[in-house]
C-alpha cells in the first residue's frame, strides 16, 4: 500500500453538515445494499460504517451497539473519490467477513 502522497478530500469521508439522522440511515442502507444487510450476524443489532480519517489515509470502522456499549471493528482502508463509494466498499468488506446477516428485508 504505500503512504498516500495527496491529502484526504473532506467529499471522501465527511458527512454533509445538515443531513439528518433520517438521511444517514437512508445512506448506510443504500450501501450496504438495503437495510437487512446492516444487521449484525451476532446480536441482530443494527450496524454503521464510520469513516475515519488518519493524516493521508482514511479508514472504515463498523460500529454497532449491545445492551448501550458501544462496539466497533476495524473493516479495511478505503480510498474511493466520494463518500458513497467508500461507505459501500466498506460495507462490501463487512459482508465478507461475515459480520453481518446474509439475508435480506423484502420490499
Amino acid at each position: 500500500m504505500g503512504w498516500n502522497k495527496t491529502p484526504v478530500r473532506d467529499n471522501q469521508w465527511r458527512v454533509h453538515p445538515y443531513w439528518t439522522k433520517q438521511s444517514q440511515a437512508l445512506e448506510q442502507d443504500q450501501a450496504a445494499g438495503g437495510r437487512g444487510r446492516r444487521v449484525m450476524q451476532d446480536c441482530g443489532a443494527l450496524g454503521r460504517v464510520i469513516l475515519r480519517r488518519r493524516y493521508l489515509r482514511l479508514y472504515a470502522e463498523l460500529r454497532w451497539q449491545i445492551n448501550k456499549k458501544e462496539c466497533s471493528k476495524f473493516l479495511c482502508e478505503v480510498s474511493a473519490n466520494s463518500r458513497a463509494a467508500n461507505l459501500a466498499a466498506a460495507w462490501q468488506r463487512a459482508h465478507e467477513l461475515g459480520l453481518t446477516s446474509p439475508t435480506t428485508v423484502k420490499s
